[in-house]
């Protein structure tokens, strides 16, 4: 059996529109495809313990931080939040123990602090709910304390190589 580590990422410019995708991943609206009766194994990490309004307050909060320490204002169109979805192939998660499924989440986890650091990995969901068991995670793109996306996303090559570096860290499990 051939099973992926799977690594998508979304820029997102605007505060209200992502309040609509915090809704969906703290379950405070209908998800089509999800399993009610799952929903409480789901868990929340960071600001999204509080809810759709906490995590995008926090995000406001990182972003108001940076801004305070720039000389320079940022612009108003800019990317605002990187969200990142891990998650494998089906088949995977089919036949993968607890252990390895824990191990997959905390590798992914350990791996946007490493990359962005801890203060800029602003909220995550870890959903149980769903036929293929995935997290979100919404990161501040900070790069020499400004908002920088293209830093972290820039291009097919960067893309291309940070799911190889993903993939690779994976690759045990």
């Amino acid at each position: 059996m051939t099973a992926f580590a799977i690594l998508r990422t979304k820029k997102h410019k605007n505060l209200g529109a992502l309040y609509g995708v915090g809704r969906h991943h703290c379950r405070q609206s209908h998800v089509r495809g999800a399993d009610p009766a799952k929903a409480s194994k789901n868990i929340s990490l960071g600001a999204a313990k509080g809810g759709a309004r906490a995590a995008v307050a926090a995000v406001g909060r990182v972003l108001d931080e940076a801004q305070a320490k720039s000389a320079k204002a940022f612009r108003k169109d800019g990317v605002k939040v990187v969200e990142y979805l891990f998650t494998a192939s089906p088949e995977w998660w089919a036949t993968a123990s607890q252990k390895y499924r824990a191990a997959f989440f905390d590798r992914a986890r350990r791996w946007l602090r490493d990359k962005h650091g801890a203060a800029c990995v602003v909220a995550e969901w870890v959903h149980l709910d769903e036929h293929s068991p995935h997290l979100h995670a919404w990161v501040v793109p900070l790069h020499e304390g400004r908002p920088n996306a293209r830093h972290f996303l820039g291009g097919a090559a960067k893309l291309e190589a940070m799911q190889t570096e993903f993939a690779a860290l994976m690759q045990p499990l």
